[in-house]
């Protein structure tokens, strides 16, 4: 509950190496993420094919397409997602992460000692979350608009504009645009777009049915709308998509397990 302000859930990871052995992708889904790596390192794949060693603590900001990460080992991860706006807590310019990653170091560094020695789950959690504690204390975190503007995208699954939500928080639309740049990292309007992607995949999860109805019952104008945006954020087809969905990408959206949503 002290933590309900900056991160929407914690999750962990087990797994052996042959789960992360081909590189699987995450789908953007708006939120930052804080990861601590107790295993082998992880490598994320950039445009190009290249693979890059990742920190063994870190922040990953918004992205904005399929990330694909792999392992070349065992694979132990203890991790924070946090709200849109979380990552504002870390550093002054959310959009300078973007499609990136930086290095934690100071508290993080100790938590993750703690969680790699750590018995059990609740204590790797609870000593990422001492270390959340500390960052968060030690910078102002994001505009309180921002919070109220993101609330608002958030409870509407991205069915709202950009006008209205600039009219609720009192600024331009193009003032908003700044404000979510520094604390978010993506534009208001991206992040509609990609609630309204998850959104997607949580009807299909409740009810299957033909992607014409989950077109309309998610805001869009038309089957043609929403295959657009789900090919853009998502990187393919949806009905390819789902059906052919790694189980490590799959964990990660709302077709995955019930308990597992946040």
């Amino acid at each position: 509950a002290a933590l309900a302000d900056i991160v929407r859930c914690f999750w962990v990871m087990r797994a052996p190496p042959t789960a992360l052995k081909d590189a699987a992708p995450a789908i953007p889904d708006g939120s930052p993420e804080v990861i601590l790596s107790l295993g082998a390192p992880t490598r994320a794949r950039m445009l190009g094919g290249r693979l890059v060693q990742q920190p063994r603590a870190m922040l990953v900001g918004q992205i904005t397409r399929p990330f694909a990460v792999q392992a070349s080992g065992d694979v132990r991860l203890v991790a924070a997602r946090l709200h849109p706006f979380g990552g504002a807590w870390f550093t002054p310019r959310m959009d300078s992460l973007t499609d990136r990653w930086m290095a934690l170091g100071g508290a993080f560094e100790v938590a993750r000692d703690r969680a790699t020695h750590a018995r059990t789950v609740r204590a790797r959690v609870a000593a990422l979350g001492d270390a959340l504690m500390a960052a968060r204390r030690a910078r102002p975190g994001p505009d309180a608009r921002v919070v109220r503007a993101v609330a608002r995208v958030v409870t509407t699954d991205g069915s709202v504009s950009m006008a209205e939500l600039a009219d609720e928080v009192a600024v331009t639309t193009r003032h908003l645009q700044r404000m979510f740049a520094r604390d978010v990292g993506i534009s208001p309007k991206l992040l509609a777009r990609i609630r309204r992607v998850q959104r997607v995949f949580a009807a299909w999860h409740e009810e299957p049915r033909r992607w014409t109805q989950v077109a309309l019952q998610c805001g869009y104008f038309d089957q043609a709308h929403l295959v657009r945006d789900v090919r853009e954020i998502a990187g393919g087809a949806p009905a390819g998509l789902v059906e052919s969905m790694a189980l490590f990408t799959r964990q990660f959206t709302p077709l995955g397990d019930a308990k597992r949503r946040s």
